[in-house]
C-alpha cells in the first residue's frame, strides 16, 4: 500500500497541526512519541518535503505543512462523518447518557449532541454538572469534560489536548485605562478572574522562568465564566484566564483584544472522563471518544 494511502498517519499529522505538540499528541492517540515521530517521518519521505518545523516550541508547519493541513482537513473529516454514518445504520444505541460540562463549554455541548443523535435518535441527553469529576463519582454523570491534571481510581481519562487562555480586554477599556505589558500596574485595574468546580484559578503570570503572582483586592472571582465574559466585553475590566475557544470570535471581530503579550497563565491538559464501570459501555464508549475527536476538531 502507498504510505501516503494511510489514513491513520495523515490523522497523526493533522493533530500535531492542531495541538503543536508532540506529546499532547502522543496522549491523544495513546501511543509513545517515538510512534507519533515515525508516522511522520514516513509522511515526509514519502512526500519529499518537510511538513514540520520540530525545533520550535511549539511546533510550526512549514508553507508545506500549512498547505497539506488545508487539503487533508476536510477528507479527513468527511471519512469520519462516513464512519459515523455506517456505525450508526449498523448500530442503533438507546437510552439515557449524562454529561457533565463546564457553562462555557455547554454552547458548543447543544450542538454536538444534536448531531450525535442524528446517527441515534433514541439516545436521551441529559447535560448535568459543571464538568467535574465529582459529578462522576457522585453519580451525576456518567460522561464529564474535565480540565486539569486529576487522577481518580474510579475514573478512565482520554486525552484530548490543551487549554490555552488569553489576557483579554474589550478596546472601550483599554481606551480608558491603557495597559501595558508590565504586570506590575495590574493593580490600577479591575480584574475578573475565574473561580469555579471545573478547573484552579491561576496564581500567576507566567514569561520563561519568570512568575508574576496574581493577588489584591482589585481580582473579582467569579465561578461564571460567561459573566466574566459579558464584563469585559461591556468594558468593566480586564480578563487574564478566559479560555481561549471562548473568546476567538470576538477576538477576530475586533470587540476584544489581547493585553500583556509577553505574558500567560500557562496551558492545562483537558480530557473526557468517563466511569471505569461505563468503559464496557459500546454506547458511552463510542459517544465519549465521538466527542473527544469532535472537540479537538473545533479547538475547544
Amino acid at each position: 500500500m502507498n504510505k501516503l494511502d494511510n489514513l491513520n498517519r495523515w490523522k497523526i499529522f493533522l493533530s500535531l497541526a492542531n495541538t503543536r505538540n508532540f506529546q499532547v499528541t502522543a496522549d491523544y492517540f495513546e501511543s509513545d512519541l517515538s510512534t507519533i515521530t515515525r508516522n511522520l517521518d514516513t509522511l515526509e519521505k514519502a512526500l519529499g518535503q518537510k511538513l514540520v518545523f520540530r525545533k520550535t516550541r511549539p511546533l510550526e508547519l512549514t508553507e508545506f505543512g500549512k498547505k497539506a493541513q488545508q487539503l487533508m482537513s476536510p477528507h479527513l473529516r468527511k471519512h469520519q462523518q462516513i464512519i459515523s454514518e455506517l456505525v450508526s445504520v449498523n448500530y442503533l444505541f438507546e437510552g439515557e447518557i449524562r454529561v457533565s460540562v463546564a457553562q462555557g463549554l455547554s454552547l458548543y455541548m447543544v450542538k454536538l449532541i444534536t448531531e450525535f443523535r442524528k446517527y441515534h435518535p433514541k439516545v436521551v441527553f441529559k447535560l448535568a454538572g459543571h464538568g467535574s469529576i465529582a459529578d462522576i463519582e457522585n453519580n451525576l454523570a456518567d460522561i464529564a469534560c474535565v480540565t486539569g491534571k486529576i487522577s481518580s481510581p474510579e475514573i478512565f481519562f482520554i486525552p484530548r489536548g490543551k487549554v490555552t487562555y488569553a489576557s483579554i480586554a474589550a478596546p472601550s477599556y483599554i481606551k480608558r485605562n491603557p495597559v501595558s505589558n508590565d504586570p506590575a500596574q495590574l493593580k490600577e485595574h479591575t480584574i475578573y478572574q475565574y473561580d469555579g468546580e471545573n478547573r484552579t484559578s491561576p496564581s500567576a503570570l507566567i514569561r520563561g522562568e519568570e512568575r508574576f503572582l496574581i493577588s489584591g483586592e482589585n481580582v473579582l472571582l467569579s465561578a461564571d465564566i460567561l459573566t466574566i465574559k459579558k464584563a469585559v466585553l461591556d468594558g468593566a475590566g480586564l480578563c487574564l484566564d478566559m479560555p481561549l475557544p471562548l473568546c476567538k470570535a470576538e477576538l477576530k471581530k475586533g470587540e476584544l483584544v489581547k493585553i500583556l503579550p509577553d505574558w500567560h497563565v500557562g496551558e492545562q491538559p483537558t480530557f473526557i472522563a468517563i466511569h471505569q464501570n461505563l468503559l464496557t459501555s459500546r454506547k458511552h464508549r463510542t459517544f465519549a471518544y465521538w466527542l473527544r475527536d469532535k472537540l479537538v476538531e473545533i479547538d475547544c
